[in-house]
């Protein structure tokens, strides 16, 4: 989830409120020129990246351009956008250039405005002010998602899970029963295996290594 907007719409503030972090703010347009990602929890079984982008706005900084392009292109392989106005502007930024990513329109920096009547949601880094109703928006906006990119993998995930479970109570059973520790051993290879396809490519070596120091097989 990427906020995005122009310079100085308060996305970096707003990142360090939401996330807990330390990103540089400035009143200088141009002070973020990188991403900057971190894990936010939105209540529930949601967890998602929170990315503070660089500002969209035009400069004839050759370097500006630059970032901005990369930034775009970036952009298109998230999976939600945060669309920051600053409550004191009313230059609006164009996401003509990604049709395909779902947008949630906020009112950034409130507290810098004498209006309190917006069509969005609006929020005050400073004062805290909309926080709360912020998080609640992001989460109900995630979950609405019919094509989150952790999905397939939680899907993938649920089976290689139910299959580890069954291959450690099949080994508990070997186990209770005294059939054989290469057996258990095996089993636990599997569930292993399970597991790995869960959380990437893992080394079982030092595990089996303390089981099959225990005792000799294969002779």
């Amino acid at each position: 989830v990427a906020l995005v907007g122009l310079p100085n719409a308060g996305k970096s503030r707003l990142f360090n409120v939401l996330t807990g972090s330390n990103a540089l703010v400035s009143p200088m347009a141009g002070t973020t020129r990188d991403w900057l990602v971190a894990p936010l929890k939105l209540g529930g079984s949601f967890e998602i990246d929170l990315i503070d982008t660089a500002g969209l706005g035009f400069s004839p900084d050759p370097l500006a351009d630059a970032v901005r392009s990369m930034t775009f292109s970036l952009l298109r392989q998230v999976d939600l956008l945060v669309l920051c106005h600053s409550a004191d502007s009313h230059e609006r930024v164009s996401l003509d250039l990604l049709p395909d990513v779902p947008v949630v329109r906020i009112i950034t920096r409130s507290d810098s405005s004498t209006t309190k009547e917006w069509k969005e949601q609006a929020c005050s880094s400073v004062t805290g002010e909309g926080i709360g109703e912020v998080l609640a928006l992001l989460a109900s906006s995630v979950g609405e998602l019919p094509n989150r990119r952790g999905a397939p993998h939680l899907a993938r995930s649920k089976e290689q899970l139910e299959k580890l479970l069954a291959r450690l109570r099949v080994a508990h059973a070997i186990a209770l029963n005294d059939d054989g520790a290469e057996l258990v051993a095996l089993e636990l290879r599997h569930a292993l295996d399970a597991l790995g396809e869960i959380a990437g490519t893992i080394s079982s070596d030092d595990l089996l290594g303390r089981i099959f120091s225990r005792f000799c097989i294969g002779k």
